[in-house]
C-alpha cells in the first residue's frame, strides 16, 4: 500500500510511458482511419465558415470561463 521513493519514481516513469504509448496508438489509429477513408475532405467549406466557427469557439471558451468562476464563487 505504501511505496518507498524508488518504487514511487518507478511507477511514475511507467505511468508516463504508458500514457505515451496510448497517445501514440490513438494518433496512429486516427491517422490510419483518415488516410484509408475514401471520403475527400472539402476544406474550402470549412474555410468559408471560419469566422462563425471561431466566434463560436470564443463564445464556448467564455461560457466555460464564466461557469468556472461562478462555480468557484458558490
Amino acid at each position: 500500500m505504501f511505496l518507498n521513493a524508488n518504487e514511487l519514481e518507478a511507477r511514475k516513469r511507467m505511468d508516463v510511458r504508458s500514457a505515451l504509448v496510448i497517445l501514440f496508438l490513438l494518433a496512429g489509429l486516427s491517422y490510419l482511419s483518415f488516410a484509408l477513408s475514401p471520403y475527400e475532405m472539402k476544406w474550402s467549406a470549412i474555410w468559408d465558415y471560419r469566422r462563425p466557427l471561431f466566434s463560436g469557439w470564443i463564445l464556448t471558451v467564455g461560457i466555460a470561463a464564466t461557469a468556472l468562476v461562478g462555480s468557484t464563487a458558490i
